[in-house]
């Protein structure tokens, strides 16, 4: 099995980027065409989010940052695409940026659905793999601490992408 884009040891597909740069002012609704083929996935993105929330010995807190989840968020939702978030630890992951946040932060944190979702995520153990057209790996500083080393989430991803879908 090789591993997605992240993990560590496949070259990057640059499809999508190369998709992307050829289309100059593309909007959030073409996304879908950027999606492979999902006859045989859902319509589904799994968004992975950081369970650390220590800022290495610093005292400080961090967690998934709100801009690198609620922008692509709002992409993804108004393609039309379903959005699960899953979490190393499971649970209620911290979140960090949400003390500022910008007009689509607020509305995502305002959402009564996405908080339900973000209160209780799954961990990467239990995520079938095989409802998901695309895994996105959310930025943050807590994913320097808990993604590399997270084998199930490697695997969630890595199945995802073997299976044609996108990482």
């Amino acid at each position: 099995m090789t591993a997605p884009v992240g993990i560590g040891r496949v070259k990057p597909d640059t499809r999508l980027s190369q998709k992307i740069a050829g289309r100059p002012g593309w909007r959030a609704a073409e996304i879908g065409d950027l999606i492979p083929p999902m006859s045989k996935r859902g319509k589904k993105i799994l968004i992975a989010v950081t369970s650390h929330d220590q800022l290495g010995t610093t005292g400080r807190r961090t967690g998934w940052y709100l801009p690198e989840v609620a922008h692509p968020h709002a992409v993804f939702a108004a393609a039309g695409f379903d959005v699960d978030f899953v979490s190393p630890k499971g649970g209620e992951p911290p979140v960090d940026g949400a003390d500022r946040p910008d007009a689509i932060g607020a509305a995502f944190l305002a959402d009564p659905a996405i908080s339900t979702k973000l209160r209780a995520t799954p961990q990467p153990a239990d995520i079938d793999s095989s409802d998901y057209a695309a895994v996105f790996f959310a930025g943050g500083h807590g994913t320097m601490w808990d993604f590399p080393g997270d084998d199930d989430l490697a695997k969630v991803a890595a199945d995802v992408y073997e299976a044609g879908g996108v990482v």
